[in-house]
């Protein structure tokens, strides 16, 4: 008679098919959606604008990624020397990084999103709803886990190692 396996749930971590089709999704929908938005531009407007919309958010988009990547590492090192951790400054470099990723590729949605990634209000804004979002996975494991929970049974269980010696035993 052989033990029922248990029901692993994705609900956590959805399956690496799902995340690569996302991901495939992502890298092909936006870069799409930034081709055919310039050739509309083109279409409608000289072609120096469409040029213009590329090449002008790259340059003022590399000089506020680094103004206000110059900026998060001041707040970091004070902060450390303070001996705060300097959690909000690190997630504000992640997202600074984000946008010096999103300016770095051509397209006008994309530079749009890393412009408004590196004025410090949307960032607020984005940093906050990441945070929202760590805790609430942290503290519930993710929204979908709390809805399967009803009408289940939870089981409460211990891993026991028999192979090997009490850690405060002899």
């Amino acid at each position: 008679m052989s033990a029922a396996r248990p029901r692993i749930s994705h609900s956590q971590h959805p399956p690496v098919t799902t995340v690569l089709a996302r991901l495939f999704l992502l890298f092909t929908l936006v870069p799409l959606a930034d081709l055919l938005l310039l050739v509309w531009i083109g279409r409608h407007t000289h072609w120096a604008v469409g040029l213009g919309l590329v090449i002008v958010p790259a340059l003022l988009g590399a000089w506020l990624v680094r103004h206000e990547g110059v900026r998060c590492l001041r707040d970091i090192r004070k902060r450390l020397g303070r001996g705060e951790l300097p959690t909000r400054s690190l997630l504000d470099g992640i997202l600074i990084l984000a946008a010096g990723v999103l300016l770095i590729s051509p397209g006008v949605v994309t530079d749009l999103a890393g412009l408004s990634l590196l004025l410090p209000p949307v960032r607020r804004l984005v940093r906050l709803g990441l945070i929202h979002r760590f805790r609430r996975r942290v503290l519930f494991g993710g929204a979908s886990r709390r809805r399967e929970a009803v009408g289940q049974r939870v089981l409460d269980a211990r891993v026991v190692d028999v192979d090997s010696r009490p850690v405060d035993g002899p």
